[in-house]
């Protein structure tokens, strides 16, 4: 697969719902058919510096 601009995926969720676990399973994937994968990181860290709201007690119900 030839590509002039880059796929990008994204996963919203709270706490403890998976999505790291996701991502991953689709970059193992994504790189078994060849293709290279780039990560995006300290997301948490770049969301709090620009004044984004923390969750502060996760519980179930939260996550539900």
């Amino acid at each position: 697969m030839t590509s002039t601009n880059p796929l990008r995926i994204a996963v919203l969720g709270t706490h403890s719902t998976g999505k790291t676990t996701l991502l991953k399973r689709i970059e193992m994937e994504l790189r078994g058919h060849g293709l290279t994968v780039a990560r995006t990181g300290r997301l948490g860290k770049r969301a709090a510096a620009a004044g984004l709201p923390k969750m502060q007690h996760h519980t179930v119900q939260s996550t539900e």
